[in-house]
Protein backbone atom coordinates (compact mmCIF):
# COMPACT_ATOMS: atom_id res chain seq x y z
CA UNK A 1 0.00 0.00 0.00
CA UNK A 2 1.41 3.34 -1.22
CA UNK A 3 1.69 6.32 1.84
CA UNK A 4 -0.10 9.29 1.17
CA UNK A 5 0.90 11.75 -1.63
CA UNK A 6 2.68 8.81 -3.84
CA UNK A 7 0.09 8.36 -5.88
CA UNK A 8 1.32 9.81 -9.19
CA UNK A 9 4.94 8.30 -8.17
CA UNK A 10 3.45 4.85 -7.40
CA UNK A 11 1.06 4.52 -10.34
CA UNK A 12 3.99 6.02 -12.51
CA UNK A 13 6.48 2.59 -11.46
CA UNK A 14 3.69 0.23 -11.83
CA UNK A 15 3.42 1.47 -15.82
CA UNK A 16 6.97 1.44 -16.53
CA UNK A 17 7.50 -1.92 -14.76
CA UNK A 18 4.05 -3.19 -17.41
CA UNK A 19 5.64 -1.53 -20.14
CA UNK A 20 9.34 -2.88 -19.19
CA UNK A 21 7.77 -6.55 -18.94
CA UNK A 22 6.10 -6.13 -22.27
CA UNK A 23 8.57 -5.12 -24.53
CA UNK A 24 10.93 -7.42 -22.79
CA UNK A 25 8.89 -10.47 -24.27
CA UNK A 26 8.56 -8.71 -27.56
CA UNK A 27 11.87 -8.05 -27.96
CA UNK A 28 12.92 -11.57 -26.35
CA UNK A 29 12.65 -12.87 -29.99
CA UNK A 30 15.25 -10.44 -31.67
CA UNK A 31 17.52 -11.23 -28.96
CA UNK A 32 17.40 -7.82 -27.10
CA UNK A 33 17.30 -7.74 -23.82
CA UNK A 34 15.30 -5.31 -21.57
CA UNK A 35 16.16 -4.64 -17.88
CA UNK A 36 14.33 -2.06 -15.49
CA UNK A 37 15.64 -0.92 -12.62
CA UNK A 38 13.08 0.44 -9.38
CA UNK A 39 15.29 2.05 -7.14
CA UNK A 40 13.74 1.54 -3.49
CA UNK A 41 13.86 3.61 -0.38
CA UNK A 42 16.55 1.89 1.97
CA UNK A 43 19.50 0.27 0.53
CA UNK A 44 19.35 -3.97 0.73
CA UNK A 45 21.00 -5.09 4.27
CA UNK A 46 23.88 -7.25 1.86
CA UNK A 47 24.80 -3.58 0.40
CA UNK A 48 24.67 -1.95 3.66
CA UNK A 49 26.90 -4.38 5.25
CA UNK A 50 30.00 -3.94 3.29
Amino acid sequence: MAPAGSGYYSASKAALEGLSGSLRKELRPLGINVTDIEPGRSAPTSLAAH
